[in-house]
């Protein structure tokens, strides 16, 4: 899957919002026809590169587990998440699953890693 940022405000105390796109999931998983139904498995990612949950939950996410959170993407694999000033993690960590004709995908970069996205470098 190709993954695509974008990120928003985080100037002064506004908040900060990451627009992600998940793009080729049809051709990846060579889905010919029907849809699938998506979401960013994704935590704060530590300092010793362990998933943290977040000290808020951004809009756009809600809390699956005690440490990993969950946000859907929309049927064009877009999802929005806006996080409260203060509540801005340095980074996240995240795999997209898919789930679509009976099955759930696990989707990671190419060398098998979590996607990690550096939020105070974008911010």
């Amino acid at each position: 899957a190709e993954v695509s940022i974008d990120c928003s405000g985080g100037l002064g105390k506004s908040p900060v919002c990451l627009d992600i796109q998940v793009r080729n999931i049809h051709g990846l998983l060579h889905i010919n026809s029907g849809g699938f139904g998506g979401r960013l498995h994704w935590a704060v990612l530590g300092p010793g590169g362990e998933w943290q949950a977040p000290t808020m939950q951004p809009d756009g996410s809600a809390e699956c587990d005690a440490v990993a959170s969950s946000a859907g993407l929309n049927k064009d694999g877009y999802v929005k998440m806006t996080f409260k000033p203060g509540h801005v993690p340095d980074k996240i960590v995240f795999v997209v699953v898919i789930q679509c004709q009976g099955q759930t995908h696990w989707l990671k970069t190419h060398g098998g890693q979590d996607f990690v996205v550096d939020v105070k470098e974008l911010a």
